[in-house]
């Protein structure tokens, strides 16, 4: 054989062998969280929220909510990074902000009289984990829960 096959076959291993090498080499795609799982549905008198993964409904009025605090993380932007926290008669709730409809219970909580707009955009530009009270109820409901 000729030094040119050689050399052509030098360059048709180097040619096949770049593109495996290189992807062991990539690093993997981060993944996006899974569907909502949660669905919210609100009124002027309550939230009902329901896990269809855990395939539980609650059902609280706005009257029995002694607390609402949004939770940050720092675990975003590939996974939900954001959750409420809600504190009423009956126990206590965690809604993670992905929910199906979260943003008409953002809009409602803007409504209630009880609303902190300063910890609401605190709690929005936060990147570290931390807690903030958007809600907190002059009174708390008979029963306790605050």
């Amino acid at each position: 054989m000729t030094p040119w096959i050689y050399a052509g076959l030098a360059i048709f291993a180097v040619l096949l062998f770049f593109p495996l090498v290189r992807s062991w080499w990539r690093k993997p795609k981060p993944t996006r969280p899974a569907p909502a799982t949660v669905k919210l549905a609100v009124t002027d008198f309550d939230l009902t929220v329901e896990d269809t993964w855990r395939q539980a409904v609650a059902k609280v009025a706005w009257t029995d909510v002694s607390r609402i605090t949004l939770i940050t993380t720092a675990d975003g932007p590939w996974s939900d990074d954001r959750f409420y926290h809600v504190i009423h008669t009956g126990g206590e709730l965690t809604i993670p902000s992905h929910a199906a409809h979260a943003e008409a219970f953002t809009a409602h909580l803007q409504t209630l009289p009880d609303f902190s707009a300063a910890a609401f955009s605190a709690a929005l530009n936060s990147t570290q984990n931390n807690a903030f009270a958007i809600i907190y109820a002059r009174t708390p409901p008979l029963g306790g829960g605050a």
